[in-house]
């Protein structure tokens, strides 16, 4: 599969397909007969699954809220921790394209809901944002083991299954 939108759809992350349409069910039947986890459909199904690609439309990303028709609210605790503090307690893929489409929303938008500590993206660039999502991650907790020794003792031999 090719389609993003549908991907993230399919994987129930969110973003909004037409689930009654024969390409729908033919990348459902076909994904469930492979079983590998990823998007699969037959060569002789691609006019209905194009059909289906049209029924694709962006939504926010999961859990965000929208501030208009064309912009949606960053909400993601970690992206937001992220973003307003600058890595200090969570690290995310800083040149993801989800995350270069995230911008501060302009102070005194929306009635005063925009004061700085707001963040938008274009709703078009929702599953971007959202696999932008899936890279952050709580930052090491000091005291770690940088830079000394790690001993070898307890490593467990590789296995032959």
């Amino acid at each position: 599969m090719s389609n993003d939108i549908a991907r993230v759809w399919l994987q129930g992350d969110g973003q909004h397909c037409d689930s009654n349409t024969p390409g729908a069910g033919a990348i459902k039947r076909a994904s469930k007969r492979v079983g590998d986890g990823n998007f699969w459909y037959k060569p002789e199904m691609a006019s209905r699954v194009r059909e289906f690609y049209k029924s694709c439309s962006a939504r926010c990303a999961k859990g965000d809220s929208t501030l208009d028709s064309m912009y949606c609210q960053v909400r993601n605790p970690m992206a937001l921790s992220f973003l307003q503090q600058g890595g200090s307690q969570v690290v995310c893929d800083d040149i993801s394209p989800g995350r270069s489409a995230v911008s501060r929303c302009p102070d005194g938008m929306y009635n005063g809901l925009c004061d700085g500590s707001v963040y938008r993206y274009r709703r078009r660039r929702g599953e971007e944002v959202e696999a932008w999502y899936t890279s952050c991650m709580q930052q090491p907790s000091g005291g770690g083991r940088q830079g000394q020794r790690v001993s070898r003792r307890n490593r467990v031999p590789p296995t032959n299954l």
